[in-house]
């Protein structure tokens, strides 16, 4: 029954339209004399994406203009905001992210689904702003404003929405008038103890937490391994916002040799260990990747000091199944919006009393990739009693 499904899932309706559309791509290919034979597929929906596109509709219906989605990294919720826009057919919407590495990812998914539109970046280099489709940089947003009527856009997005209760974004909430908003994030707690419930009308279009992205087999699934750490770290009466404590506890060499000796025993999935180590401080995450690359396994530590350029570079090394580097050590840059669908290891190297931290780290590794079956998540906990709490 569930291979049956697995070939429902994945076949064509052969209608007219779908008769017609391969009729055009098979003369197409006798103009062009291709002899590889490629028909593109189309995008289609998972369960997380039609559950919340149903409910969009039905906040629509009700005349609501703002909505909520909450759902599990890696579980499509770029692609489910590209659905519901063409869907809603609007004539110009305003896409906004707080880092520039994500636009272009969700320029490239929109342009996947919706063919009869233009698109266009708004950030600090590029200002395409006379674009149907417009991706932009809150702070770039924020500072233009008033080159845009209140109008301007019927349909505006806001990722990674748990941001939205922040002055910046609230500037430019409380200044645009769209048709609809609809804010997408993978948490909607926040840590400074503010609501985004209100922002977004209290409508949650969707709310698929990690069990059941889990179970809808959205992500990818993972092994956890809460790991007692060697005798000498112990966070008994280290207070955790004393970052320099704590790094000066971490970098150790014996717990150097303690964390390769686990990552051995372990292992990972696939040919390469591809890795990020989560670290208390740039000085820690620096200490890592010296001590790792003296023991021969190839690393590299990464922070907000580096350039996105440089950061997309080592990216490509890490994901690339012939390049030596294993493990990028990083402090807090990777915690969202970033994708590097093929890692396949999550080391956790310093404790944290933040579930919203935890889950958005975990979820780097939880997006599905080819030939990836689950991932490995090392967490290295000393007596440190919340992390089992939070795990």
């Amino acid at each position: 029954l569930s291979e049956f499904e697995n070939l429902w899932i994945d076949s064509y309706e052969a209608n007219d339209e779908f008769l017609k559309e391969y009729a055009d791509f098979l003369n197409k290919q006798k103009k062009e004399f291709v002899s590889e034979f490629t028909y593109k597929k189309s995008i289609k929906t998972n369960f997380m994406q039609e559950k919340a596109l149903e409910k969009l509709e039905e906040l629509r219906v009700k005349k609501e203009k703002k909505a909520l989605v909450i759902a599990a990294t890696g579980s499509g919720k770029t692609y489910l905001s590209a659905f519901d826009v063409k869907k809603f057919q609007a004539k110009k919407m305003l896409f906004l992210v707080h880092r520039e590495n994500i636009l272009i990812d969700a320029k490239h998914s929109f342009e996947n689904i919706i063919l009869n539109k233009s698109f266009g970046l708004f950030t600090g280099n590029k200002k395409e702003k006379h674009s149907d489709y417009l991706f932009s940089t809150i702070q770039t947003m924020g500072l233009y404003l008033e080159e845009f009527e209140k109008n301007e856009f019927d349909y505006i997005i806001i990722d990674e929405a748990h941001h939205a209760t922040s002055a910046t974004y609230k500037k430019i909430i409380d200044y645009f008038e769209p048709k609809f908003l609809l804010g997408l994030t993978a948490t909607s707690n926040r840590m400074d103890g503010n609501s985004i419930y209100e922002i977004f009308d209290e409508n949650i279009a969707c709310d698929i937490r990690l069990n059941d992205a889990l179970e809808h087999n959205l992500v990818v699934p993972f092994h956890y391994f809460g790991i007692c750490d060697i005798n000498t770290i112990d966070y008994e009466n280290v207070e955790l916002t004393k970052i320099d404590v704590l790094a000066k506890l971490l970098s150790v060499n014996k717990r150097v040799e303690y964390i390769i000796e686990q990552m051995n025993f372990y292992s990972f999935n696939g040919e390469k260990r591809k890795a990020i180590g989560f670290c208390v401080s740039k000085e820690h995450s620096s200490f890592m990747s010296e001590e790792f690359n003296k023991r021969g396994i190839i690393s590299t530590h990464l922070s907000s000091n580096d350039s996105i350029d440089k950061r997309v570079e080592f990216i490509k090394k890490l994901e690339d199944e012939n390049d030596p580097l294993e493990v990028i050590f990083t402090v807090d840059i990777f915690n969202e919006g970033v994708d590097i669908p093929s890692i396949n290891t999550v080391l956790f190297l310093r404790p944290t009393n933040s579930p919203i931290v935890f889950i958005q780290q975990l979820g780097r590794g939880l997006r599905k990739y080819k030939n990836k079956e689950f991932l490995t998540v090392l967490d290295f906990i000393g007596n440190h009693k919340k992390a089992y709490l939070i795990a």
